[in-house]
């Protein structure tokens, strides 16, 4: 794994840095990454980008004991709340989306970004928990499997795609030389470039047909009004027109089902 320090790091974001580079997994990793989309500028404590996605880290350290629970606002460990845990949801959030456009901008967003929340405490446990669609959560001692269960299941993005993403990011080209990039990716037999002429076709069901809708729907509202005595004065006349249309309505939907499987017979016979 490349890890490319910037900025300040803290007790929680070197212990971030040294449980990312432990997984073993290949990828370059961006400790305290300003990203800067539509005129608004973040810290990120960590990007992870891997062949099978591009995702945020939020780090967030504890000193309390016992279950992490994630609440809309405030995180609780052991039942109390924890204000050093503050709501890591809604950054790791924002963390993505903002990332998500400055991709978008660059013309390089291949994927989504989802973001991830990484607690750290010895004392806390938390095990890998799907916190909204876009963000998962998890204790550090589970940092591998909250990994690879956030990134993309296919290979996503190529060497090409990571080196636009440092450019667009100004990340310096020294700390993150292509060459560098393609061992990462062919350490694990990931392609090199990603091969995106060949759109992607999304077959949708196609709604099924009822026959004369329109007909059987004034039967059974003619029937409805008269059950509701809205009608009282033209009671035989409407019932009569209500069941005479549902009778013709059942007659229609006969016949086209014999039709259907006289022409299924002489298909068979062909």
């Amino acid at each position: 794994m490349i890890v490319i320090l910037a900025g300040r790091q803290g007790r929680t974001e070197k212990s971030l840095a040294a449980a990312m580079e432990s997984t073993g997994l290949p990828g370059v990793l961006l400790m305290q990454q300003k990203v800067t989309s539509r005129g608004k500028t973040r810290e990120i404590d960590a990007i992870f980008m891997h062949p099978r996605g591009v995702m945020t880290i939020e780090a967030k350290h504890t000193e309390l004991a016992g279950q992490v629970v994630a609440y809309s606002s405030l995180w609780n460990v052991g039942g109390v709340g924890d204000p050093s845990l503050g709501d890591p949801e809604s950054q790791a959030s924002q963390q993505s989306k903002i990332l998500a456009s400055a991709l978008t901008e660059i013309g390089h967003k291949h994927a989504r970004v989802r973001g991830a929340v990484v607690v750290t405490g010895d004392k806390a446990n938390m095990a890998v928990t799907d916190v909204t669609s876009e963000v998962r959560a998890g204790h550090i001692d589970n940092l591998k499997e909250l990994i690879e269960s956030t990134l993309g299941e296919n290979f996503s993005y190529g060497v090409d795609d990571i080196i636009a993403i440092r450019d667009g990011l100004r990340v310096n080209p020294a700390l993150l030389e292509r060459a560098a990039v393609v061992a990462e990716w062919e350490s694990i037999g990931a392609p090199v470039e990603i091969d995106r002429s060949v759109p992607i076709v999304v077959k949708r069901k196609k709604a099924e047909h009822t026959p004369i809708p329109t007909i059987r729907l004034l039967g059974y509202l003619s029937i409805l009004f008269l059950a509701a005595g809205q009608l009282p004065s033209l009671a035989s006349t409407v019932t009569g027109f209500g069941l005479g249309v549902l009778t013709v309505s059942e007659k229609l939907k006969q016949r086209a089902k014999k039709r259907e499987k006289l022409a299924k017979k002489q298909g068979d016979s062909k």
